[in-house]
């Protein structure tokens, strides 16, 4: 399932996700140089990339880009620059798409079931005191 502008467009954070060029590049290069969500747009078989791209060019960060690690002032600073978001959309080269495909609805037929929307999925850590000490009894 493939996501697009109009979705992930009102979920981005209105602040730049780089703060220049060089860092834009080299997590771009990292992370979308080989993301099979962008390959089509890459090999010239389809007009538009990753809505993601675009959002960071509009200077907002995604809502998918999940924060990498920061130092106790919140700063990036020692830590390489590949490491600044995480991707939540990233599919490595070969990888198969990560949800089964459901079958269309025949032509003209209501399905049995209505089918869940799509939304973007994440973990967390556990924040209360009670999972704390559940996971350090462990």
């Amino acid at each position: 399932m493939s996501i697009d502008y109009a979705e992930a467009s009102p979920r981005a954070r209105d602040q730049p996700a780089f703060a220049n060029g060089t860092e834009g590049f080299a997590w771009t290069n990292t992370w979308c140089g080989d993301c099979q969500r962008d390959a089509p747009f890459r090999n010239g078989l389809n007009p538009s990339g990753c809505p993601l791209i675009v959002i960071a060019l509009e200077q907002r960060t995604p809502a998918e880009w999940i924060d990498g690690p920061r130092d106790r002032h919140g700063r990036h600073g020692r830590y390489s620059l590949d490491d600044q978001y995480q991707c939540i959309e990233y599919r490595p080269p070969g990888s198969r798409p990560p949800e089964p495909r459901p079958r269309p609805e025949p032509p003209l037929m209501d399905g049995l079931f209505p089918r869940p929307t799509r939304r973007v999925r994440m973990l967390t850590q556990p924040t209360t005191a009670a999972a704390l000490e559940e996971d350090t009894a462990r």
